[in-house]
């Protein structure tokens, strides 16, 4: 049975903002599980899921993004496919509404697997992707007052044909580095799909996230043969342990089962399929 799991960002949620970041990762559900039902792929359901969470202003992966230190806006994005582990990733983009197309992009078009910068979004003109002026990504005025602290949300999907596909997409941390990346386009630490296995979603510290190459290392994981759900736990406390940052991560197995966890104060998510649907600020 087909199954989507996505987080909308693991971080100190403030009360005033729970209700909104959940109903943002409700509809992206809602939007993947009509891809499913209506029978299409892993990938295109990640994608719709991204790209209507990237749309979301409190989620702060497109609309929302973070200024670095210069006051510049720079996204990253990612997509994993399962079946043959195809990987498209884009990152240190200027302003463009939806990063997550980029990635298809590459997946689908290019001989690449990672492309960055202002060229990177050249690549992405001939399918449709293109700048936007950083207005565009603003936040509206009735939530211009937000704490940035999502700004990384994922999908995780199991299609009728059983194929898996993961997606990533971030708007940054806010007063960052100029010339860092995240863990987000970095296959196999953010992000990872496997047909045989599973596929995972990070989100939380990127530095943390890429010094234990969690995704993939998660994914080691479940083809051992252990649950998502106790895999999803060992391996985000083991991070926090091991490295003092914190963060978390959604987790799919090739059978439906599901997991997530977070040592962050909190984490959004929502699921439909599998097990049923259901959603919540923390796991």
């Amino acid at each position: 049975m087909p199954v989507v799991l996505v987080h909308g960002g693991a971080w100190a949620i403030p009360a005033r903002w729970r209700a909104d970041t959940v109903a943002g990762c409700e509809a992206a559900a809602d939007v993947a599980w009509a891809v499913l039902a209506a029978g299409g792929s892993a990938v295109d359901a990640v994608v719709a899921a991204v790209r209507s969470m990237e749309d979301h202003p409190t989620l702060s992966a497109g609309v929302g993004a973070a200024p670095d230190a210069h006051g510049e806006l720079r996204l990253d994005a990612a997509l994993v496919r399962g079946t043959d582990l195809a990987c498209g990733a884009a990152a240190w983009l200027p302003p463009t509404r939806h990063p997550i197309d980029l990635a298809r992009a590459i997946l689908d078009h290019s001989p690449h697997v990672l492309l960055v910068g202002p060229d990177a979004l050249a690549f992405g003109a001939p399918y449709g992707v293109s700048p936007c002026a950083p207005e565009e990504l603003a936040l509206p005025p009735d939530v211009a007052g937000i704490v940035w602290g999502c700004d990384t949300v994922g999908a995780v999907a199991l299609d009728d044909a059983g194929r898996l596909a993961s997606a990533l997409s971030t708007g940054g941390t806010p007063g960052r580095h100029p010339a860092r990346v995240g863990d987000v386009p970095l296959i196999g630490c953010g992000t990872y799909a496997d047909d045989a296995v599973g596929a995972a979603a990070a989100t939380g510290s990127g530095e943390g996230i890429i010094r234990v190459v969690l995704a993939r290392s998660c994914l080691a994981d479940l083809e051992a043969g252990q649950h998502p759900q106790a895999v999803a736990e060992a391996r985000v406390q083991a991070m926090t342990a091991r490295t003092g940052l914190t963060g978390g991560v959604i987790l799919l197995d090739r059978h439906g089962q599901t997991g997530l966890f977070h040592t962050t104060p909190a984490m959004c998510w929502a699921r439909r399929g599998g097990a049923g649907s259901a959603s919540g600020w923390a796991a």
